[in-house]
C-alpha cells in the first residue's frame, strides 16, 4: 500500500494526540520563505515550486523540556504534500541535521544529513509557560530538494 501525505499526517496527529497532555511540548504555525536559490523553483509542477513568500505549516518541539529529548525538531509540511522534518543536535543553531519525511515525488528519505545555520529562537529559552515562539533560519536541500537553499522566518504558538 501507499501512503499518502494525509496518510503520514493523519498518523503523526494520532501519535501525538495519544500522548499524554504532560509529555510532549509542542508549538505549531506558519514558517514563512524569506529567500531561496534558484534550484527551490526549477520544478516544472507550480504546487512543488518553493519560493519567496511560500508559506508552510511547521511543528515545533525545543528540546530539553517535558519529554522532548536532547534535539530540537522541527517539522515542515509543504501544500499538504511534502514533509521534511530536521532533528537539530543539542538544538545547536548551526550543523548538520538529521533530516526526514517525504518529498514532493513521494519518496520517503531517513536520516539524512542536511546543513543548516543561523538558527534563532525567540525567546531563547522557552519554557512551559511560553505562549508565542519565533524561528528564524536557513537550510540547505530543503524538501530534500538538490541545491534548494532557503532562509525562513516562523511563529508558533503552544499547542495544548
Amino acid at each position: 500500500m501507499r501512503w499518502s501525505m494525509a496518510h503520514l499526517g493523519a498518523a503523526v496527529a494520532t501519535l501525538l494526540s495519544a500522548a499524554p497532555a504532560s509529555a510532549l511540548l509542542v508549538w505549531q504555525g506558519d514558517a514563512r520563505i524569506v529567500s531561496v536559490t534558484p534550484a527551490c523553483k526549477g520544478a516544472a509542477s507550480e504546487r512543488r515550486k518553493i519560493g519567496e513568500g511560500t508559506v508552510l505549516r511547521s511543528i515545533l518541539r525545543p528540546r530539553n523540556l517535558s519529554d522532548n529529548g536532547p534535539d530540537t525538531r522541527v517539522s515542515f509540511l509543504h501544500d499538504g504534500q511534502a514533509n521534511f522534518v530536521l532533528f537539530l543536535p543539542g538544538g545547536a543553531p548551526t550543523g548538520t541535521a538529521a533530516g526526514w519525511g517525504s518529498g514532493h515525488d513521494a519518496i520517503i528519505v531517513a536520516n539524512k544529513g542536511v546543513p543548516y545555520g543561523g538558527f534563532r529562537l525567540q525567546p531563547a529559552s522557552p519554557s512551559a509557560g511560553t505562549d508565542f515562539i519565533e524561528l528564524t533560519g536557513e537550510i540547505e536541500d530543503f524538501m530534500f530538494i538538490p541545491g534548494c537553499t532557503v532562509r525562513f522566518s516562523a511563529g508558533y504558538t503552544q499547542r495544548f
